[in-house]
């Protein structure tokens, strides 16, 4: 649900976990030790409140999932999708079947590309968020939902290795976004994608 702290407020903090198909029970607890990973089975968000709840233990605020076959590729950030700034470029995972097409999703990319700013959808994997982080190219992450419209990401756990996004402050893309969104939905900025529909 939307809370005062999503959206544009506090950098949120993700663990990184895998959701395996199947239903929803803890298939390799040592991996949870020894990586800071839990993996699950599940087909639906229910199934990840087990990874969500030892996130919530850890201090982390949401779970980056990756995907449940090869466990390496990112898919959502609990249930919003996610982008990365990477090198100047905003990175989406592709839309594949287990990642919901969100509206807000659409909208950044259709606002980002009218911006004239590089927008790709691609499979990215954990591997190539950690290298751009450890080049210096990891330059913001942010998730996208309905509810918090754009949540920006501070800091990024993956096993044993945090990475701590932009000084873990809101990025120029991630705040820009979210100003452009909620003006057009209040009406105070002209939509020219026609995206609102005015009620008489």
């Amino acid at each position: 649900g939307a809370k005062g702290s999503l959206g544009v407020g506090n950098a949120m903090k993700l663990s990184v976990s895998a959701l395996e198909p199947g239903m929803g029970t803890i298939v390799n607890p040592n991996d949870w030790a020894e990586k800071n990973v839990i993996l699950i089975e599940g087909g639906n968000y229910a199934a990840s409140l087990i990874a969500q709840d030892e996130a919530h233990r850890d201090g982390f605020g949401q779970v980056l999932w990756l995907d449940g076959i090869e466990r390496k590729y990112i898919e959502e950030v609990g249930a919003m999708n996610i982008f990365f700034v990477i090198d100047g470029e905003i990175i989406t995972p592709e839309l594949q079947g287990s990642i919901l097409p969100g509206i807000t999703r659409k909208s950044v990319i259709e606002l980002a590309k009218n911006w004239g700013l590089k927008v790709t959808e691609r499979r990215i994997s954990i591997d190539e968020i950690n290298e751009s982080f450890q080049n210096g190219k990891l330059k913001e992450v942010f998730g996208t939902g309905t509810a918090a419209v754009i949540s920006p990401v501070g800091l990024l756990k993956w096993g044993d290795i945090e990475m701590k996004i932009n000084n873990n402050e809101i990025g120029e893309i991630s705040s820009k976004l979210y100003n452009t969104l909620t003006a057009i939905q209040r009406g105070e900025l002209k939509d020219e994608f026609n995206w609102t529909v005015t009620i008489n």
